[in-house]
């Protein structure tokens, strides 16, 4: 019984022994400390990869909190730029969006992206929409942003509010960024080449448009002076923007003898940043001026 008593103390120590080893550092001179349980880690973001090394993302330039959230009114659409960098830059990322955090797709309220893949620095376009009877209240949205050296994960807050209710304007940052691919447009006039004097051929009418960035026209209804055109069928590329020299695609109207120069159309363009509409929004021009 003795033995078997002196056996259990000598089990106990070695237990407690082995304990202190692993929770507590092993003191080894001035300058090294040994911790055999844990690796070392010098900040969070050693995690992700090296220390030096973040991705950021901004929405509409600024960051987003609840306390300054975009508006939304029920039955309305919205688009948001996602502005991602990184550091190192020109690092590809993979993008993850988490439209439902907290709440489930009943709540009447859902968002995409226009890409999951880009390059940094990047834009990446955000769709929401919430439905016409979505309630009312502050959503929180995650988009998350991968590369094999980081992670970085950034919530949006959207708050919808009923459809008869007012937006407020000045902290609406959605609502101030409706056109966020871009895209600018005007409707042109050409005379037939073969018009002398008096009987002149109705003028041939183009849609001259182009963009920012990487976008397609889907559809136009164009109206002006007691008629419209319309085309739904649509998937244009349009030329990108690059200064100092603009290029532009000329889609044909339509002859017509109601139209004329210095007339005033409105434009209601359905744009997308993928040649078809499950990104798509639209763009409305009023009073835009028919140039020659």
């Amino acid at each position: 019984m003795k033995t078997l008593s002196l056996y259990i103390i000598a089990v106990l120590i070695v237990s407690v022994a082995i304990v202190i080893i692993i929770e507590f550092p092993i003191y080894r001179g001035p300058n090294a400390l040994i911790v055999p349980s844990k690796p070392y880690v010098e900040n969070n973001d050693t995690l992700h990869g090296l220390p030096d090394t973040n991705i950021g993302i901004v929405f509409n330039g600024v960051l987003s909190s609840r306390d300054t959230p975009v508006y939304v009114k029920q039955g309305q659409n919205l688009t948001l730029v996602a502005n991602i960098t990184s550091n190192p830059t020109n690092l590809p990322v993979s993008l993850d969006i988490d439209s439902h955090v907290g709440f489930t797709k009943t709540n009447g309220i859902d968002s995409k992206l226009s890409t999951t893949k880009i390059n940094t620095p990047g834009q990446v376009i955000i769709y929401v929409s919430a439905s016409k009877d979505a309630t009312p209240n502050t959503y929180q949205i995650l988009v998350k942003a991968n590369n094999t050296l980081m992670t970085m994960n950034s919530n949006f807050y959207v708050k919808v509010i009923p459809y008869n209710e007012n937006l407020p304007q000045a902290k609406n940052a959605a609502s101030s960024n409706p056109n966020p691919l871009g895209v600018t447009a005007l409707v042109v006039y050409s005379p037939p080449d073969a018009c002398l004097g008096m009987h002149c051929p109705p003028y041939t009418f183009y849609l001259k448009i182009n963009s920012n960035s990487t976008a397609y026209l889907l559809g136009y209804d164009i109206c002006g002076n007691d008629l419209c055109v319309k085309n739904d069928t649509l998937s244009l590329s349009l030329p990108i923007n690059t200064m100092p020299i603009a290029n532009y695609r000329y889609v044909t109207l339509s002859d017509n003898k109601k139209w004329n120069y210095g007339d005033t159309v409105d434009m209601r363009l359905e744009i997308s940043s993928i040649p078809d509409n499950s990104t798509s929004y639209f763009l409305d021009i009023k009073n835009s001026t028919i140039v020659p």
